[in-house]
């Protein structure tokens, strides 16, 4: 297995390029091993903020992949503009796993010693101090994905996940 890093998307924006682009509202969905881009015209798919796996038109988006995105993930429309929520409101947990290694289904993100690993329904964040903790991927908060967006990633996921078919939101 190859651990993809964030020169991935080559011939498509990063996620971030993307999101400051845009000039129309958008919504952000994000689960443990993607990331999709709801906007007027389109749904950008990616495995992590640096990987492309494709798009799908609204129009042609079924209405029970939209619905498990709304349940299954964490939503945050116009994230960008959103502003940091401080202190956050998050009811974090002691994390069983206390070594933070790239998974295979999922992403490993990393800045300045503090990192963090989104696999199982989890965002877990390992501090520069050392402790693990972790909250379910539905309930993070802004802060969350805006440190995912800006931190370098490493995944394993595309080793697996080969199409937006594979995602767990098409195989209802």
């Amino acid at each position: 297995m190859t651990e993809n890093s964030e020169y991935e998307t080559t011939n498509n924006e990063t996620l971030l390029k993307k999101l400051e682009s845009l000039k129309e509202d958008n919504i952000l969905f994000v689960a443990d091993h993607y990331f999709v881009l709801q906007t007027k015209d389109y749904f950008f798919f990616y495995l992590s903020p640096n990987y492309f796996i494709g798009q799908v038109k609204a129009n042609e988006m079924g209405n029970t992949v939209l619905e498990f995105l709304k349940t299954n993930c964490s939503q945050f429309k116009n994230i960008l503009s959103s502003e940091r929520n401080l202190p956050n409101k998050i009811k974090w947990e002691k994390s069983s796993i206390t070594f933070p290694e790239t998974p295979n289904i999922g992403n490993h993100y990393s800045s300045l010693g503090n990192r963090i690993i989104t696999t199982n329904g989890n965002f877990i964040f390992f501090g520069s101090f050392g402790g693990a903790s972790m909250i379910n991927i539905k309930n993070i908060g802004v802060n969350e994905v805006k440190d995912m967006l800006y931190f370098a990633v490493t995944s394993k996921t595309a080793d697996t996940i080969k199409s937006i078919t594979d995602l767990n939101c098409f195989k209802l």
